[in-house]
């Protein structure tokens, strides 16, 4: 049950926010390579992976960029050693 909500809320919030960056994105008039990047990816082990080439074209395009990663515990261990992420970091959410 609580699984079910966390993906719920994940996908509606997760959706809702990337609409509204990228309306702002779009309309700012400074265009300029971000300092920070960071990738949410709490769910799904196997699309973790699939989010490696992703993130390696990001930091060919923006080099100089930090990239961070927002997982879970449980696929915190696809992010580690990467030579593109600068740092992952475990939600840490615990299901009782």
């Amino acid at each position: 049950m609580k699984i079910s909500l966390f993906r719920l809320i994940d996908k509606i919030i997760g959706s809702i926010l990337c609409v509204l960056l990228g309306v702002i994105s779009f309309f700012s008039q400074k265009k300029t390579d971000p300092k920070n990047i960071l990738i949410i990816k709490l769910w799904a082990v196997g699309e973790s992976v699939l989010t490696l080439p992703m993130i390696a074209c990001l930091k060919k395009a923006y080099p100089k960029s930090r990239i961070t990663v927002l997982c879970r515990d449980r696929n915190k261990a696809v992010y580690e050693q990467q030579k593109n992420i600068e740092n992952s970091i475990d939600t840490s959410v615990r299901m009782l």
